[in-house]
C-alpha cells in the first residue's frame, strides 16, 4: 500500500480537483441561474441565495485549484470532504422533501436531483474522505515521519 499511496493521492487530487474546476467553470457562465438553483433547494433564505451561489462558486474554484496544485493537502482535502458532504446533504434533503429540482451540479439545466445524483455525490464524498485519510501526517511507515523520529536510546538518570 505504501508504494501505491503517492499514485493514489495524485489520482484523487487530479480527479477531484479537475471535477470541481469543471463544475465551477460550467457555473461561472450563468451565475444568476446558479443563484436560482441554490434558491430552489430552499435551504437558505431567498435573500441569501445569491451569496450562497457566490460562496459555492468560489469554494469549488479555490478547492479545485488547490487540489491540482497539491498545496496544503490536509486542509484542502478536509474542505473538499466538507463540500461533498454539503452536496450530499442538500440533494438528500431535496429528495426527502419531494422537491423536483435541477441538481445544479454542472450548471443549470444539467440533470434533476435524483437518487443517482445522491449516489454519485456519496462516491465523491468517499473519494475525498480517502484523500483526507491518506493525507494524514505521521502515519506509520511514512518517510517523513521516519526521518523526524529519534530512535529510542538509554534514558539518562
Amino acid at each position: 500500500m505504501q508504494r501505491l499511496r503517492p499514485a493514489l493521492i495524485l489520482a484523487l487530487r487530479v480527479g477531484l480537483g479537475g471535477l470541481l474546476l469543471y463544475a465551477a467553470a460550467s457555473k461561472w457562465r450563468a451565475p444568476q441561474e446558479l443563484a436560482e438553483t441554490v434558491a430552489n433547494y430552499r435551504l437558505l433564505p431567498a435573500a441569501l441565495s445569491p451569496m450562497g451561489a457566490v460562496a459555492l462558486l468560489g469554494t469549488e474554484t479555490v478547492v479545485g485549484g488547490l487540489l491540482l496544485a497539491g498545496v496544503w493537502m490536509r486542509e484542502v482535502a478536509l474542505l473538499c470532504t466538507m463540500l461533498f458532504a454539503l452536496f450530499c446533504a442538500a440533494v438528500a434533503s431535496a429528495l426527502v422533501r419531494g422537491l423536483r429540482i435541477d441538481c445544479g451540479c454542472f450548471g443549470a439545466g444539467g440533470s434533476p436531483a435524483t437518487v443517482v445524483t445522491l449516489m454519485r455525490d456519496l462516491c465523491l464524498l468517499g473519494a475525498s474522505g480517502l484523500l483526507l485519510w491518506l493525507s494524514r501526517p505521521g502515519r506509520a511507515g511514512d518517510a517523513a515521519t521516519a526521518s523526524t523520529q529519534t530512535p529510542p536510546g538509554p534514558v539518562a538518570g
